[in-house]
């Protein structure tokens, strides 16, 4: 096997997410080559570093790493698998471009993490927790079970979701679980939703409601979570609000109920309630259960599941031979280190993170007078000033950033009056 440079390369994890303190990793690029690199966490190393890695909701501006003039800045990458919601200056095109790659939700990302809820094509496909319909009428009536389950504890989220959701319960019965609209309480073996969230026993608990309330809390491109995908797999229609471009990602276009397709909740429950009670069409919407996974209709998501190299849940667990997420992200930034890329011919783009101001789902207007909206406002401001600060050098305190933030923000909305 060849070895692509004899040097090996230092790569810091300037916001430390493994825990490694140090590690020599070999990395195959391609059929015939293999790259070597150090990864810390010792910021000590920092003179020797090649490449800097971030893990998003760890960025503190005011921790940046020192600038120096005689020094060559370090390639920068993030990975940011989380809500967006977390970091709301990284919504902002002036700190995205701070960074050389990024690993986030987006198709556009250098190592896309889009699909990293989803294992398989085969669990989407897969019958394990399906309930025919037959069943799901008998849950309805023998456990007095609603058409519509709702399962969440997070109950204050940047696109009204609650909101909606109590709109449309005074024309459609919904069973609403966990902390937010409660009105029945889970079965007591799967309340903690720490432990449960992922077990079968939770699973098949919901495979029984023949539609799945999936709002996500956030509504960025390509920001899909489990939301959408745990009712999929389990064969109960998503109800969804979320990511705009969801319907690239899905089995079939018609495989989800979309809120934005309904001009009010009202409107949305009278469709709800016609596949309630029309068989044929209702199971229309799970033909993905009904057809190979080959023959799903996206070919995206069947390009990007092709192309994955890195695996989650039972198939990441149960195998040692295969890579997590960030390891290949490690592995990504690695290769491209060994390529000596040059400065600025690499750039994250607005793409790789791109997050509209928050919309409620209920009024379809901004929430202009929101905590989410002032977040995301500030957001900007934050991003500007983490720009200037690696651009001059300059070096801030916590207390020191948000200030000179909070200044900035005051004297907009002067010139706006």
């Amino acid at each position: 096997m060849v070895i692509l440079d004899a040097r090996i390369p230092t790569i810091l994890w300037w916001t430390p997410f493994t825990g490694e303190n140090g590690v020599l990793k070999t990395c195959d690029i391609g059929d015939d080559f293999q790259a070597s690199c150090y990864f810390t966490n010792e910021r000590k190393l920092y003179q020797k570093t090649k490449a800097l890695l971030f893990y998003g909701s760890s960025f503190n501006a005011w921790e940046l790493p020192p600038q120096s003039p005689e020094r060559k800045r370090p390639l920068w990458a993030l990975l940011h698998e989380e809500s967006p919601r977390n970091t709301a200056l990284l919504q902002h095109e002036s700190a995205l471009s701070l960074f050389n790659f990024s690993a986030t939700f987006s198709r556009h990302s250098d190592v896309p993490l889009t699909l990293q809820h989803l294992t398989s094509l085969e669990d989407l496909a897969g019958h394990k927790f399906l309930q025919s319909w037959q069943s799901k009428v008998q849950f309805q009536k023998e456990e007095g079970l609603a058409p519509v389950v709702f399962i969440q504890s997070d109950c204050d989220t940047s696109t009204d979701r609650d909101s909606y959701v109590q709109e449309l319960m005074k024309y459609v019965k919904v069973d609403s679980y966990g902390s937010c609209l409660q009105n029945k309480m889970l079965p007591e073996s799967i309340r903690d939703p720490m432990s449960a969230l992922h077990s079968d026993e939770f699973w098949r608990f919901q495979s029984k409601y023949k539609f799945s309330i999936a709002f996500e809390n956030g509504e960025c491109l390509d920001y899909i979570t489990e939301k959408l995908w745990r009712p999929l797999v389990i064969g109960s229609v998503p109800i969804y609000y979320g990511s705009p471009t969801f319907k690239d990602w899905l089995p079939f276009k018609n495989s989800t109920i979309d809120v934005r397709d309904y001009k009010s909740p009202k409107e949305l429950a009278e469709f709800i309630l016609m596949l309630d009670s029309d068989e044929k069409r209702y199971n229309q919407l799970l033909e993905h259960k009904m057809q190979s996974p080959e023959r799903f209709s996206s070919e995206l998501l069947l390009q990007m599941l092709a192309e994955r190299k890195w695996s989650v849940g039972e198939k990441l667990w149960n195998n040692f031979e295969t890579k997590s997420l960030v390891e290949v992200f490690e592995c990504y930034v690695c290769q491209r280190v060994h390529e000596n890329l040059k400065e600025g011919e690499s750039v994250v783009k607005l793409n790789h993170y791109e997050c509209p101001p928050p919309v409620s789902a209920l009024t379809k207007t901004t929430l202009n007078n929101s905590f989410w909206f002032e977040q995301w406002h500030q957001g900007q401001f934050e991003a500007q000033l983490v720009k200037e600060l690696v651009e001059t050098g300059k070096v801030v305190t916590q207390d020191e950033f948000y200030e000179i933030v909070g200044q900035r923000m005051v004297a907009e909305r002067k010139k706006k009056k």
